[in-house]
């Protein structure tokens, strides 16, 4: 594989979920191949107590409307699936979305007093009857929410200059730093800190997540979303493998990488070094900042699905683009072209 040249990255962010899709623009700096800043905003760790969440209902529910009231009066009654016991206080309502196909998905945040709890959201969705067909996410049980403290004893201001530091950022950055008051499960406990994004091209490249405890200023936690494509690549081997796309549709020929580390068993990755002259077609899954990856050649559980979908498009579009109109890839000499998801997000970055 071929490493990848630096030069100024053009971001197309695509959310899509279930049909709907909306798209925004972004430039960033010269660099190797990174997560930018606008992209990496939405960065979620994984994160220790965090409950994956699939429900899928057989008898569907059907509801007066298709609206949050409607989620939340059903999310009432899964207590047991999801974990929250109080959903009216500590579930906040942040989009209702519908899609081209009727559904209609509401999308709550988890949090205490208006502060989220990082990470945690839980979905749910109604067809074009009204009738709620699944939910998904992941929740933490709320039951530590009960008296926490949520009025931070460190300013704003305090915090960032803390996470610069920490991090030894240079005077000269990127973008101001930016913070956020959040609830951060990390090991054994959850913490009130300032979520600190620090981002700087110059020296070491970084786009630096620091959470503060906002009452005593330690750093509770801190990591760089810049993630390289290079790290596997003396590993990986062309792969065949198939998958099953967001509504259900097969993907056979899915063209990935098969790598054996030095330590670990085999995985599969979404990474097609297949086509002649093109850099290659990689897929990320942005909850975990690495390239998505599956421990057969066979993306077919739910949580893969999306991926399966980008990175199959994305060859359909190049071969497209590449046999119709004799162009290979955006730049007409072999871009990379790359996917980063983020749960039901699909972010398309393309770079030299």
């Amino acid at each position: 594989m071929k490493k990848m040249r630096k030069t100024t990255s053009i971001v197309l962010a695509s959310t899509l979920l279930f049909g709907g899709f909306q798209t925004s623009y972004a430039l960033v700096e010269d660099g190797d191949v990174q997560v930018p800043s606008t992209v990496a905003q939405q960065k979620v760790k994984e994160l220790p107590d965090h409950v994956p969440i699939f429900v899928q209902e057989k008898h569907a529910e059907r509801f007066e409307n298709s609206d949050v009231n409607s989620a939340k009066a059903y999310l009432g009654t899964k207590k047991s699936e999801h974990g929250i016991q109080q959903v009216e206080e500590n579930l906040k309502a942040k989009e209702v979305q519908e899609d081209e196909l009727g559904m209609t998905h509401v999308r709550f945040a988890q949090e205490k007093d208006g502060v989220p709890v990082e990470g945690a959201e839980i979905i749910v969705h109604f067809n074009d009857e009204n009738e709620v067909t699944s939910m998904n996410g992941h929740i933490s049980d709320d039951s530590f929410l009960d008296g926490f403290e949520t009025e931070p004893s460190l300013s704003e201001e305090e915090a960032i200059e803390l996470a610069k530091s920490s991090v030894g950022a240079p005077d000269d950055l990127t973008y101001e730093p930016e913070s956020e008051l959040v609830i951060y499960p990390f090991g054994e406990g959850h913490y009130l800190t300032h979520k600190v994004n620090v981002n700087f091209m110059s020296g070491e490249p970084g786009n630096w997540y620091v959470y503060v405890d906002a009452h005593d200023g330690q750093v509770v936690d801190q990591f760089n979303a810049l993630h390289p494509v290079e790290e596997y690549e003396d590993a990986m081997e062309g792969h065949k493998g198939v998958g099953t796309g967001v509504h259900g549709e097969h993907r056979d020929e899915l063209h990935m990488s098969r790598v054996k580390p030095d330590k670990g068993g085999t995985m599969f990755m979404l990474a097609d070094h297949s086509h002649e002259g093109l850099e290659g077609i990689y897929t990320y899954d942005y909850n975990t900042g690495e390239l998505a990856e599956n421990n057969s050649a066979s993306f077919k559980d739910e949580y893969h699905h999306p991926a399966v979908d980008a990175h199959y498009n994305s060859e359909v579009v190049y071969e497209y683009y590449k046999d119709e109109h004799d162009r290979n890839s955006l730049d007409d000499d072999g871009m990379a072209i790359l996917w980063f998801l983020y749960r039901q997000d699909l972010m398309l970055l393309h770079t030299k």
